[in-house]
C-alpha cells in the first residue's frame, strides 16, 4: 500500500513526526519554500497509534540581548488524567554559534533571582528541549520561561500538550517580547 503525504510548515526549520504502518520516520523541515526535508531515523511505529504529528510552534525571532517570554509552561496533572507538558523550540538561523539563558520563573514564586540554564545552538541548528521544566530545570508545576539570547539571534517557540499513551494534543503557546508587555 502506498502513502502520500503533504506537509506545510511555518517556521524555517522544524522537526514533526509521520508514522506510517510499519515505521516511525522523524524528519526537519529544511526549506518551507522548497518543501525539503530529511529523514533523521525511523523506528517500529507504536502499536495502535495511527498517527501523531506535533503542530509547529510558531517561532518568535529574539535578536541578541533581547528577552522573548514564553507566558505558559507546564509540567503537571490535571483534572480528568491529564498530563501537561511544554516542549521549548530553539532555533539558530545566524550562521555562528549563539548562547541563550533560559530562566524558569515558577508560579506564585518571587522570581527576582530565578534559576536559570544555558543552552547553545550552532548556526543553522534547532533543538527541541522536550517537557523543558524537567529536561532543564527538573521542575514539576507551572512557570513562565524568559529567553535571552547572546551572540547572535534565535528563533523562540514553544508547544503546551496533553501526553497521553495514546498521543497527544496541545497548542502552540505566543512568544511574547518586552515591547508587548
Amino acid at each position: 500500500m502506498r502513502h502520500t503525504c503533504r506537509f506545510i510548515a511555518s517556521s524555517a526549520l522544524c522537526s514533526f513526526l509521520v508514522l506510517a504502518q510499519s515505521a516511525t520516520i522523524r524528519a526537519e523541515v529544511l526549506s518551507p519554500k522548497s518543501g525539503a526535508i530529511r529523514a533523521v531515523g525511523t523506528q517500529p511505529a507504536p502499536v495502535g497509534l495511527t498517527h501523531n504529528i506535533p503542530r509547529v510552534p510558531e517561532l518568535k525571532v529574539a535578536a541578541a540581548g533581547e528577552t522573548v517570554y514564553i507566558p505558559s509552561a507546564a509540567h503537571l496533572r490535571g483534572a480528568v488524567g491529564t498530563n501537561w507538558r511544554t516542549d521549548l523550540e530553539l532555533h539558530n538561523p545566524g550562521s555562528s554559534t549563539v548562547t541563550a539563558t533560559v530562566a524558569l520563573l515558577e508560579q506564585d514564586r518571587d522570581n527576582s533571582s530565578p534559576r536559570t540554564a544555558q543552552v547553545s545552538l550552532e548556526a543553522g541548528k534547532s533543538h527541541r528541549y522536550e517537557d523543558v521544566l524537567t529536561s532543564l530545570f527538573s521542575h514539576s508545576g507551572a512557570a513562565a520561561l524568559r529567553v535571552t539570547p547572546a551572540g547572535g539571534s534565535l528563533m523562540v517557540g514553544s508547544r503546551t500538550y496533553n501526553d497521553q499513551p495514546a498521543g497527544t494534543f496541545g497548542q502552540s503557546m505566543p512568544t511574547v517580547g518586552c515591547s508587548a508587555m
